[in-house]
């Protein structure tokens, strides 16, 4: 089986950037803002996914995670994804990525959530509609 039967990323690490807690949990609606970046190293042919989270109770912030996920490649798939001086991740291939770090996130937030007081423990992150967030294919310029 060639790898491009395959999805041909490969997990190869987290990186909390930053992680916040303010205040205490409260009964009652939360809402969640994300925002997300994409990146390559094309000397370790390397693609990452970096996604902040931002839960909030009315106007005040309970938590800020931001978090990368770097994945692997093999050579072939990452120059399959070079045009000229940039490399384009396909709206799926985007998807995909970012489907992993909203994995990653909830792992994160449950982890470091439940060393703070008892009201974090109940904190879930709610479901993150990554088909209506991303539509389009990601360009990434590569820098010489």
């Amino acid at each position: 089986m060639e790898y491009y039967d395959q999805i041909p990323f490969c997990i190869d690490g987290l990186i909390c950037n930053k992680f916040e807690i303010r205040g205490e949990l409260k009964e009652g609606d939360t809402n969640l803002e994300i925002g997300f970046s994409f990146g390559v190293r094309p000397s370790a042919h390397h693609a990452r996914c970096t996604m902040n989270y931002t839960i909030s109770q009315g106007d005040d912030i309970r938590v800020f995670l931001d978090l990368t996920c770097l994945f692997s490649m093999p050579k072939k798939a990452f120059d399959e994804r070079k045009k000229g001086d940039t490399f384009i991740l396909s709206a799926d291939d985007a998807q995909y990525l970012a489907t992993i770090n909203v994995g990653a996130a909830r792992g994160e937030l449950h982890a470091r959530a439940s060393q703070y007081s008892s009201s974090w423990e109940k904190l879930t992150l709610p479901p993150v509609n990554l088909l209506e967030a991303i539509t389009k294919d990601v360009v990434i310029e590569l820098k010489s």
